[in-house]
């Protein structure tokens, strides 16, 4: 995998089970749509606009 940002690149060898098992662990623990439930986004808007 190579993950690149900003002229930056990273690249992780990592097998296809040990990825895929992985994958399937983080939608058991946060299923496909619901990554945002939990997030409180006035104080995070209020933050960002903070200067306004």
């Amino acid at each position: 995998m190579q993950l690149e940002s900003r002229g930056m690149t990273a690249l992780f060898e990592v097998s296809l089970s040990t990825l895929e098992a992985w994958l399937l662990s983080t939608y058991d623990l946060v299923p496909p749509g619901t990554e945002l439930d939990g997030f409180d986004w006035d104080p995070f808007v209020e933050r960002l606009l903070g200067d306004a």
